[in-house]
């Protein structure tokens, strides 16, 4: 008896993320809930190079030898392609969780997308640094 109490304390203190690493995971409910950590984390990361690349490219508004050519600056035009992108990733993943629209699968569909979206975001991000020498 006193094994299986300590077997259910350690279990209930793992992290989320180490439940989430799970093979099997109980329910849809859990599943659901693992799939919207991964989207929260790759989200962090993103931030984290949306900070980077924002900073590159106001190094470079700020570079006198860079020329503009009347197209505004770096970081303007990166912060209007972070807002459409934005905008592009809530109706692409609204628009992928209707294929499971109104079950419980719909959740863990729409955070999979975001996922997956978010990581080529932040790839992008890394790239475009990258080809300015950043």
């Amino acid at each position: 008896m006193i094994v299986l109490l300590i077997l259910a304390a350690s279990s209930a203190a793992t992290s989320p993320r180490s439940h989430c690493e799970s093979q099997s995971l109980p329910s849809q409910a859990e599943m659901n809930r693992c799939s919207a950590l991964r989207a929260q984390a790759a989200d962090a990361i993103m931030a984290r190079e949306w900070d980077r690349a924002s900073l590159a490219m106001k190094r470079l508004d700020g570079d006198p030898e860079a020329s503009h050519t009347g197209r505004g600056s770096y970081f303007s035009a990166l912060l209007t392609s972070q807002r459409a992108w934005l905008k592009f990733r809530a109706a692409e993943c609204g628009l992928e969780g209707y294929a499971n629209r109104g079950g419980t699968l719909q959740p863990m569909t729409e955070s999979d997308c975001y996922w997956q979206v978010t990581t080529k975001r932040s790839q992008q991000l890394r790239d475009l640094r990258a080809s300015f020498g950043e």
